[in-house]
């Protein structure tokens, strides 16, 4: 056997190695990849649940602080609605005193006003009731006199 004859028989050799390496790696590859694709879809699914879940945990803290937040927020609102009562009954008597000194000021003091109007009802009631005296003591006078009037004309017969 020369030299040539050995050199094509290994380079036949190698190149049916590579040939048969060449597919059995792409086999491999081929079944391997089949599996990395699956086990990839299942870490992405995997990821995503667990995104979903922490997601889901962190709205979930962030509805029950907007909760705690909405109970505080009423009580403040409610406690402010009293204030503003409050608030609204004193403007009112702060009000009612203005309009009571400007009266004043003016001249229409509303306790003489009313003090007028009592001596008003009074004199008026009086004044009925001064009638009604009169009226009895004209009456009274007229009796005497006609009386009088009697006696006299007793006496002189």
């Amino acid at each position: 056997m020369n030299l040539e004859t050995i050199q094509k028989i290994i380079s036949l050799l190698f190149s049916v190695g590579l040939i048969v390496a060449g597919v059995g790696y792409a086999y491999g590859q081929f079944k391997k990849g089949g599996r990395t694709v699956d086990s990839d879809n299942q870490k992405a699914q995997d990821g995503a649940l667990k995104t979903n879940t922490e997601t889901l945990e962190l709205l979930t803290k962030n509805i029950e602080a907007l909760q705690q937040s909405k109970v505080s927020q009423d009580k403040q609102i409610e406690s402010l609605r009293t204030e503003i009562q409050e608030l609204k009954k004193s403007i009112e008597e702060k009000d009612k005193k203005l309009t009571e000194y400007i009266s004043i000021m003016q001249g229409k003091d509303p306790k003489l006003e009313q003090a007028a109007i009592a001596m008003i009802t009074f004199i008026s009631k009086s004044e009925l009731f001064m009638d009604g005296i009169n009226r009895k003591v004209e009456e009274m006078l007229s009796n005497t006199n006609k009386l009088v009037g009697a006696m006299q004309h007793t006496v002189i017969k």
